[in-house]
């Protein structure tokens, strides 16, 4: 399985999603909201009891939205974000990268597996945001 490949797919996949979003891969310096980052996986290893399949898991969608006052999420930042954590419609980051026909996984195996919140300073900016992590199997590369 191609990590970068699987990535550059992932942000491809999320063309889809509108309002639109700005994708920026993993260690952008500085992110305009609505925006996603592409992150690493947590964890990449071999499936299948040796027979060339593979596994990720953790591979990670940051979505951030502007922004907080005093540490607290403005309720409009709130909402916006809500919009793109729903499972259905064209807002939905999670229906966007699970329904994208991948190249570097085998087709039908992405798959959102948890969602964590925080909010995040990126540039001397704060955000709201919200890592979605999804999972994936492939063969070797």
């Amino acid at each position: 399985m191609d990590l970068y490949q699987l990535a550059t797919e992932v942000g491809a996949a999320l063309a889809a999603v509108t309002p639109a979003l700005r994708v920026y891969p993993f260690g952008a310096a500085k992110i305009e909201a609505p925006a996603v980052v592409v992150t690493l996986p947590d964890e990449y290893k071999p499936a299948g009891y040796g027979r060339g399949a593979r596994h990720v898991s953790g591979l990670g969608v940051l979505v951030c939205v502007r922004a907080t006052a005093a540490g607290r999420p403005y309720r409009a930042s709130l909402k916006q974000l809500y919009g793109y954590l729903a499972e259905t419609g064209t807002t939905s980051i999670v229906k966007a990268v699970e329904d994208y026909t991948y190249t570097a996984c085998v087709p039908g195996t992405m798959a959102w597996s948890r969602t964590s919140f925080d909010v995040i300073s990126i540039a001397g900016a704060d955000y709201l945001s919200a890592l979605l992590e999804f999972d994936a199997d492939g063969v070797a590369s």
